[in-house]
């Protein structure tokens, strides 16, 4: 069961209020006052936040504490373990994380395997702000391109509520919405049958139209990582596509009309 908004927001308060050397923080009574307070010095100074997860020992994770939606995505992969890395049996050449957000993921992945390639996408222009100083900052390899994966080059348009929810629209929505360059993701898989690949597919949506377009051009050594959002339906038709192709399938998560799934092809 997952935890309530309340409770990731105070969990991660008492993370922070463990590592933060402000006495401030130390002095208020509950962890909510001490949440409060944290968020209100970040806003005005424009601070992100430090937090070393025992997932990825010895890198730190920065996140601005001022945008829930980070703070859900941080809950997510460092509170709950929701990318399960000791599942995939091999050692990837490439890692492929598409959808990358803050970088939260290719932390993980690149902590778990040092030596493999890791090519990270994000269409939101502040989100792969962030993403960067995460590789900066930590002094990773990793390539990161600021454009939405997809099926041929080109530009589209793209709308984001949140840090989490970015998505490309069909050009009959795309009246005033920000543009975004779009790459064949076939072009940054490998050529070589023989490499191992591990790919992360979290795109709102662009996964039923990619995934399909793909997974003809995947290694026989692959592990997919990906999010269904068509309920029971959407589950099912990615479930027998990815079957159908020699993948065994495990749904990890559901919420609603979100699945979060793993699909592994040992090659």
């Amino acid at each position: 069961m997952g935890f309530s908004t309340a409770t990731r927001y105070i969990s991660l308060a008492d993370d922070v209020s463990a590592r933060v050397g402000l006495l401030a923080l130390g002095s208020l009574s509950t962890l909510a006052q001490r949440w409060r307070l944290l968020r209100s010095i970040t806003r005005r100074l424009h601070w992100s936040l430090g937090v070393r997860p025992s997932l990825v020992h010895g890198l730190k994770v920065h996140l601005d504490p001022c945008d829930d939606s980070q703070v859900l995505i941080f809950d997510e992969v460092f509170v709950r373990g929701g990318y399960r890395l000791d599942d995939v049996p091999f050692v990837p050449d490439l890692v492929v994380d598409c959808g990358a957000h803050i970088g939260l993921f290719s932390l993980l992945a690149k902590h778990r395997f040092p030596d493999a390639r890791l090519v990270a996408f994000e269409p939101n222009p502040a989100n792969i702000t962030m993403l960067n100083r995460q590789v900066r900052r930590n002094r990773l390899h990793v390539e990161t391109v600021r454009a939405a994966v997809w099926t041929h080059d080109g530009t589209g348009s793209f709308e984001a509520n949140s840090s989490c929810d970015g998505h490309l629209l069909a050009d009959a929505d795309s009246s005033a919405k920000a543009s975004v360059a779009l790459v064949d993701l076939s072009r940054y898989l490998p050529l070589e049958r023989s490499t191992k690949l591990i790919l992360k597919m979290d795109i709102e949506g662009g996964e039923d139209i990619l995934l399909p377009f793909v997974l003809p051009r995947l290694p026989r050594a692959c592990a997919i990582f990906f999010e269904t959002h068509s309920g029971e339906v959407g589950w099912a038709e990615h479930e027998q596509r990815l079957q159908a192709h020699g993948f065994s399938v495990t749904r990890h998560n559901a919420r609603g009309l979100y699945s979060d799934g793993f699909a592994l092809r040992v090659g």
